[in-house]
């Protein structure tokens, strides 16, 4: 059997003790009862204690349940607050503060360049949003690039001389503008 305890099990936990049973829990996390009381199994079986007194009327929290709990409550606040930072480059400016909703918009913090924001990524002091070809076109050990489902498209733009330009441009814009209502 493969025991692993993660962060939805600690807040699985606070949400049983703080709703003051498992139906009510369940309605909070917005899952099944039956799903929230498999997470609170397997946290114990990890932990290999009992976490809850449980009766028909109350759940109360066993000697080692307060304890766990107290840190239940600590460690996914500072998980998320791991994730609050997001590293935005300037000069880009493909990101902004605005990302999400109003309510949960992380602080953000602003580097000068591409490599001061990867740098400052690899030392883990925060996370960034970046469009799919930094991925491909600054490559770092260290840093995990994972594409983000439900993202907004990132305006793309075809750019030419303004006076004088390119023989194919017309042809090039044509082409692209073809392209993309294609993928739309």
């Amino acid at each position: 059997m493969d025991l692993r305890m993660d962060l939805r099990h600690l807040r699985c936990l606070v949400a049983i003790v703080d709703a003051g049973g498992f139906t009510d829990a369940a309605i909070d996390l917005g899952i099944s009862q039956a799903a929230v009381s498999r997470t609170l199994g397997s946290l114990e079986d990890f932990l290999g204690v009992r976490l809850l007194h449980r009766t028909s009327r109350s759940v109360i929290p066993t000697t080692a349940g307060v304890q766990v709990l107290a840190r239940a409550r600590k460690v996914p606040a500072e998980a998320d607050n791991l994730i609050r930072t997001l590293l935005l480059d300037r000069r880009t400016g493909t990101t902004t503060a605005d990302l999400g909703p109003p309510d949960a918009r992380p602080v953000a913090e602003y580097t000068q360049d591409i490599d001061d924001w990867l740098t400052a990524i690899a030392t883990g002091r925060s996370v960034g949003i970046t469009p799919e070809s930094t991925a491909h076109q600054y490559r770092r050990d260290g840093i995990v690039f994972r594409r983000l489902r439900d993202a907004a498209p990132v305006a793309v733009h075809l750019i030419w001389r303004r006076h004088d330009p390119h023989p194919a441009t017309h042809a090039a814009v044509a082409l692209l503008t073809d392209l993309y209502r294609q993928r739309t």
